[in-house]
């Protein structure tokens, strides 16, 4: 990948200076864990990457390299008990993982998000150790590649 290409990705997937693309916000309150819900909805990542397969492992990338680094900022959210940045990290990591159409992920980081804005820690230390796991398993799809044919690019 090239580097602008990188720095574009980044700048406009994590990096609000630069906007971002708006994606329809879905309401993601009532999702009841894996009844239903696909690790990633393909149809729709599909659709968001207009068929471009590059563009779909570009954004994986990215999002693997940053995981470290949200998980460090909820986890210090959640142990300073800051509201404020439980909510904001929360909902960089969901906005992240919804460029790629991660619908069961979103569902519980919008629950830990909105954790946040209630100043609701017991729930949020509920939730929060659901999280690596259903991104692992994001991960896991992403590198099993039975995705790759459903792209046209």
């Amino acid at each position: 990948m090239k580097s602008s290409r990188r720095s574009f990705l980044q700048d406009s997937i994590f990096d609000h200076r630069f906007g971002r693309v708006f994606l329809p916000v879905l309401d993601y309150t009532e999702a009841k864990g894996t009844s239903g819900m696909d690790v990633i909805n393909l149809e729709k990542a599909v659709r968001l990457m207009d068929g471009d397969k590059e563009l779909f492992g570009d954004l994986f990338e990215i999002i693997e390299n940053s995981l470290p680094e949200k998980y460090g900022a909820i986890e210090a959210a959640l142990t300073a008990e800051s509201a404020v940045d439980l909510e904001l990290y929360a909902h960089q990591l969901k906005g992240a993982l919804r460029n790629v159409a991660a619908e069961e992920v979103c569902a519980l980081l919008e629950k830990l998000e909105k954790c946040g804005s209630r100043n609701d820690f017991p729930s949020a230390r509920e939730i929060y150790p659901k999280v690596k796991p259903l991104v692992n398993e994001v991960l896991e799809y992403y590198r099993s590649r039975v995705w790759a044919s459903a792209f046209t690019k």
